[in-house]
């Protein structure tokens, strides 16, 4: 039996890595999905899921460590996917099914998680904000034109270059500076030619402000969120290089997230979860999109049609889209490994004398499966933190796996894998890490 212990020890620590599905993207039109899994590889499906298994194409890895969120968008067209990893910058080309890297290392591309978003168009021109090799600390615009495999730099400031967006027509490029001073952030707006580089205006400096979420509407009014306040609206008056702040009626409690054409979307707290609105420049209501429940996930496509991820009782992570009802895209897995495995709820004394609940799988069956977390009787797993894939098919081999440190303990912290025969489970509890039949 000590070998056995010893094998399957092995195996899982060996293979067993935290299966997730994260960064969710999905397409303008809303044809194809791309996300990353375990942190570090990223994969493309089409949408809906044309099979009952997913079998989505890989992209690439290396994305665990290194990878700038920021950089994961589709072009407004659908025709170009970009990422970021390690210092390259890719390119995956819907037509050709081909990818091309260039190298931005010379740069420092930074982490910053304030600075999350970069403008990218359908000639293949991506438009962000890093440090230069001269002064890698302040962070300067550049562009980077895929076609041409040139970068140029286009604006510095005094200040940190954070967030950017690009019109519709591609003539007016917008970015936020920020600067932190006397213990606050200060902000400001700038208008910029995306080609010539000639600045076409400017904002007031905002106190106790970080501008982020930038989005052109149809006719080139520009929205913005303060991170630590309201939404604000800004346009560029004819013969003059000073932007003109709107009004931005944002009702209480209703935040502005982006424009879709001369639409905004809004979100608000409802009684069970998010509610997303569309809403006129005025702030009025003018059709809900949806409500989203606690853990779920919004997305959107170019139309502003309202997409979430979920997981329930039944299924494992899921994409719906949310209509009049909501309607199933994807699986991440064919089926629910756990829907059929008969489960029992213990309460046990954890670390601290605390009292923690188990889900234990398989009681009375082959064997045990313990879930110190992450389980609830209602609920699939998160998979953000869960052994999905490869653990619940340990499953039908008795495995039984539990933590030293209930709620999110790391792999490399968990105490001990053992094989159980069928036990007549009738109560268990917690003492020291270890687990015991009483």
């Amino acid at each position: 039996m000590k070998a056995c212990h010893f094998l399957i020890a092995f195996l899982f620590t060996g293979f067993c890595q935290a299966q997730s599905i994260e960064h969710l993207r999905i397409s303008p039109q809303a044809d194809y999905l791309v996300f990353i899994r375990n942190g570090d590889s990223l994969f493309l499906d089409e949408l809906p899921q044309n099979k009952k298994e997913p079998t989505p194409l890989f992209l690439g890895r290396g994305l665990k460590e290194n990878f700038n969120q920021r950089f994961l968008q589709w072009s407004p067209d659908q025709n170009y996917l970009i990422w970021e990893s390690e210092g390259q910058l890719y390119q995956y080309s819907m037509g050709s099914k081909t990818t091309v890297k260039a190298r931005l290392d010379s740069l420092n591309l930074g982490k910053y998680f304030r600075i999350d978003q970069v403008a990218y168009s359908n000639q293949g021109v991506v438009y962000f904000s890093a440090g230069p090799p001269d002064q890698p600390s302040v962070f300067a615009l550049y562009a980077f034109d895929f076609s041409a495999n040139e970068l140029k730099e286009l604006a510095r400031q005094k200040g940190d270059i954070a967030n950017i967006s690009l019109s519709k027509d591609g003539k007016i490029l917008a970015y936020s500076e920020y600067r932190f001073e006397e213990e606050q952030y200060r902000s400001r707006i700038h208008f910029i030619h995306p080609k010539s580089r000639m600045p076409l205006g400017e904002s007031t400096w905002y106190d106790k402000a970080f501008f982020n979420r930038l989005s052109f509407s149809d006719s080139g009014k520009l929205l913005c969120r303060n991170v630590y306040g309201k939404a604000y609206v800004f346009e560029l008056p004819e013969l003059e290089d000073f932007l003109e702040e709107v009004a931005s009626p944002e009702p209480e409690g209703v935040f502005f997230l982006r424009y879709f054409g001369e639409e905004i979307l809004s979100t608000e707290q409802g009684v069970s979860g998010r509610v997303y609105k569309m809403r006129d420049q005025s702030g009025k209501p003018l059709r809900k999109l949806g409500q989203l429940r606690q853990g779920e996930q919004a997305y959107f496509d170019q139309k502003g049609q309202l997409f979430l991820s979920y997981e329930n009782g039944v299924q494992p992570k899921r994409v719906y889209r949310l209509q009049d009802q909501r309607e199933g895209l994807y699986s991440f897995l064919g089926e629910n490994p756990l829907d059929s495995i008969a489960y029992e709820i213990f309460t046990y004394e954890g670390q601290g004398g605390l009292q923690q609940q188990s889900f234990i799988y398989g009681a009375g069956q082959t064997g045990l499966f313990i879930l110190p977390y992450g389980g609830y009787k209602d609920r699939y797993p998160q998979l953000t933190y869960f052994l999905n894939e490869l653990a619940f098919s340990l499953v039908q081999e008795a495995i039984v796996w539990y933590s030293s440190t209930p709620m999110a303990t790391p792999i490399s912290d968990w105490a001990r894998i053992m094989v159980a025969p069928s036990w007549p489970i009738r109560s268990c509890f917690w003492t020291s890490g270890k687990i015991r039949r009483a």
